[in-house]
């Protein structure tokens, strides 16, 4: 059998609930020692991190630093996400929420604004809060998203489709930024109505009183923070 048929046969039996024996994970985690470049490296992590076993923490944690984004992400997504570590990784996170290199598609990046939003809901983390200000109010972002600069911009169709792209990215990551500071002010925002949260419009859709709310609580933390320092 296909090796990557064999990985996912093996996740989806963990995924519906029917395990895999302790041998069957130690087999996966040698895999990753022997080959950490091995293509099927975030099938492979995402065995290891269903497992919920912590014994593994420290070579989940060695693919935070990998070359390819999706293995990064699923590194860090096991580490925060599944085994519930953040405030062990607010270092590592904040490093992805500023973005990082080879990380075109803002996967790492992405993923840290959803972790620091969930985090920011029971948490103080100033630094957290205001990095999902910053992405939000990114001026650069907001002129990639404004589909008359992309048009305005003499390009030959590959530059335009990437323009497209940048944009597209650009928008889905000030959008999730959006969700992250609402969620972590607990204000209730719309949906759009097609029911795809990811349809906001930056213009016309959003709250202001998320920002005002989000950049308020900033503001006592930080004091809060000289005070005790």
């Amino acid at each position: 059998m296909d090796e990557k048929v064999f990985y996912k046969a093996l996740l989806k039996r963990i995924v519906w609930g029917d395990g895999a024996s302790a041998d069957e994970i130690e087999a996966v985690a040698n895999k990753l020692r022997e080959t950490p470049d091995n293509e099927n490296n975030e099938i492979l992590l995402s065995i290891v991190g269903s497992s919920y076993d912590l014994s593994y923490r420290e070579l989940v944690e060695q693919f935070l630093d990998h070359n390819q984004p999706n293995v990064v992400r699923k590194a860090l997504d096991i580490l925060c996400m599944y085994w519930h570590l953040i405030p062990d990784y607010k270092r590592e996170i904040l490093h992805f929420l500023k973005g990082i290199e080879g990380d075109p598609e803002n996967e790492c990046r992405s993923l840290a604004v959803d972790i620091a939003g969930q985090y920011l809901l029971e948490h103080r983390e100033s630094e957290f809060l205001r990095e999902l200000i910053d992405i939000y109010e990114d001026k650069h972002a907001r002129m990639l998203v404004d589909a008359e600069y992309i048009c305005a911009t003499p390009q030959d169709e590959e530059e335009a489709y990437l323009a497209a792209m940048e944009a597209f990215e650009a928008q889905l990551l000030a959008i999730k930024a959006y969700y992250a500071l609402a969620y972590a002010v607990g204000y209730d925002v719309t949906v759009p109505a097609s029911s795809n949260p990811y349809d906001l419009d930056l213009k016309k859709d959003t709250d202001p009183n998320v920002l005002r709310l989000a950049k308020e609580r900033l503001e006592r933390e930080l004091k809060s923070d000289l005070t005790e320092d």
